[in-house]
């Protein structure tokens, strides 16, 4: 899958990290084209992309789900770590499908579809909710644990859906 050069593709050209994530995910259909994990940007944006449901015409009958871990370790210095979570979600039913983001056990950031009651006729941004508001600081000399979790919950309502989180690490002074 390609993310072509979009305003957050460069955005992380200077990150002084690149993150290798492990990944498992289940409910895919080989037969029905491209989902599941993609990453790019040196593990800096990873994206969950949601096959479409059968029951809005696509060929995936099952629950999807997936889990992305990685680990970091800070050397010598302090980083400033911000995050986000976007994509395209359901506009069914609330807090079905979800991505979140947690560091060290610290939920950050949860990311859902949107209670809309719109079936199969509407997809749109998915609802972010902060947990914990960046950016944090990674202190030096210190690992950190990525855990990266997705899950729609049920098998309907997926149309050319996607959950992506995008990090970014800057130096502190």
């Amino acid at each position: 899958m390609n993310f072509g050069g979009s305003r957050l593709g460069f955005w992380f050209n200077n990150s002084p990290f690149s993150i290798t994530w492990n990944t498992s995910q289940t409910g895919i259909e080989e037969s029905c084209g491209p989902g599941g994990w993609y990453i790019t940007n040196q593990g800096l944006l990873i994206r969950y992309v949601i096959q479409d449901s059968e029951n809005c015409g696509g060929c995936n009958p099952n629950i999807q789900t997936g889990l992305a871990t990685a680990t970091i370790n800070t050397g010598s210095s302090s980083y400033w770590f911000t995050y986000n979570l976007t994509g395209i979600a359901e506009y069914q039913n609330a807090a079905y499908e979800f991505m979140d983001l947690t560091l060290n056990s610290l939920l950050l950031v949860t990311a859902t579809g949107v209670e809309g009651g719109l079936g199969c006729n509407y997809f749109g941004p998915a609802d972010q909710i902060v947990h914990v508001n960046p950016p944090v600081l990674l202190n030096p000399n210190t690992n950190y644990n990525f855990v990266l979790n997705f899950n729609t919950n049920d098998n309907l309502y997926h149309v050319g859906c996607y959950y992506e989180c995008s990090l970014n690490f800057t130096k502190a002074s």
